[in-house]
């Protein structure tokens, strides 16, 4: 095989979108990047590497850098894994964190209506009573 026909090592970069989002990509792409180093995988010409990670990358947006990185470690460190993770195995990893305990609150069934008597000062003439003039005027304007 070529030099120039050798897979490259590591997965390739991808060109990205906004500033902020591109950061934490590139760091997602560097942490799959160094996991994949710990598992077997086909030999794979750079363009497959790059639609790879780019279905990865979409698959993990929304997630942070740190995130992925965690769930990345724990699933190096189970012994069960064997080959490079899918990225639903990494999403099931990463779901576990954001579950919500059941809640004991009430469910909000909106505002109950209003009765009795209604303002009949505004909020001007409360505020002169109380000697906030400048602010009285401020709300007759």
């Amino acid at each position: 095989m070529d030099d120039d026909q050798t897979p490259p090592k590591t997965l390739p970069s991808l060109p990205l979108k906004s500033s902020e989002s591109e950061s934490e990509e590139k760091k997602i792409a560097a942490i799959l990047s160094r996991l994949s180093l710990h598992y077997w995988r086909p030999e794979f010409s750079p363009s497959q590497l790059k639609l790879m990670i780019a279905d990865y990358l979409d698959d993990l947006r929304g997630y942070s850098a740190a995130r992925v990185e965690r769930a990345c470690r724990e699933f190096r460190q189970n012994g069960e894994n064997k080959f490079f993770p899918k990225s639903g195995e990494i999403l099931d990893l990463m779901k576990d964190c954001y579950a919500l305990p059941p809640s004991h609150l009430q469910p909000f069934e909106g505002l109950p209506a209003l009765e009795g008597p209604r303002a009949t000062k505004s909020v001007a003439q409360v505020l002169e009573e109380h000697g906030f003039i400048g602010a009285a005027m401020k709300w007759k304007n």
